[in-house]
């Protein structure tokens, strides 16, 4: 099994980026829960606290030393069968994600006056060399959503893609040459 010492040090791998990606929701006061991989595959009946912050992983592309990652967030909350508490949900599941977004885009620690956005971007600085962007754009388009599961969930998504430095050879022995 690969640990973390297996990868290269100069630049964001995948379980580096989830990682961080996981620890921001975790540390952000209002989220219950995070939790990451097929939006179809996790229980959103038994077990979920909310609100929950879910991490989807769409798609990955290398070109030219760079590596694109391009993720789906969630973030939702239980809606009351009538829905007369919908508009409190969206607008505190959009408040959720706009910290989310706003903590990505971070630069200046010394401005960035909460200790989860403090910490949250420490992780990242130790990383520099990334790059965000929402749908190709600094000003990405947030959908909302009510859908039935065995609760009534509703709340937001973002689509984002991150870019990273790629060398292309981290690994020693990757190919062997006679």
């Amino acid at each position: 099994m690969a640990t973390q010492s297996d990868y290269n040090k100069d630049r964001i791998n995948y379980l580096d980026l989830i990682t961080v990606l996981k620890d921001m929701g975790e540390k952000h006061k209002q989220i219950a829960q995070t939790s990451s991989g097929d939006i179809f595959q996790i229980d959103l009946d038994k077990d979920t606290l909310f609100p929950l912050f879910h991490i989807q992983p769409n798609s990955a592309s290398v070109s030219h030393g760079l590596m694109k990652y391009n993720f789906t967030f969630f973030v939702m909350d239980m809606t009351l069968e009538d829905r007369t508490n919908e508009d409190v949900v969206l607008s505190h599941t959009q408040n959720i994600m706009t910290d989310i977004w706003a903590t990505l885009n971070a630069v200046d620690l010394e401005s960035s006056g909460t200790t989860w956005i403090e910490e949250t971007t420490l992780l990242l600085a130790h990383h520099r060399d990334y790059e965000l962007t929402g749908m190709n754009s600094r000003t990405p388009t947030m959908d909302c959503f009510t859908e039935r599961f065995k609760n009534l969930l509703s709340g937001w998504t973002l689509n984002v893609e991150i870019v990273t430095k790629y060398s292309g050879l981290d690994c020693d022995a990757t190919v062997i040459y006679d």
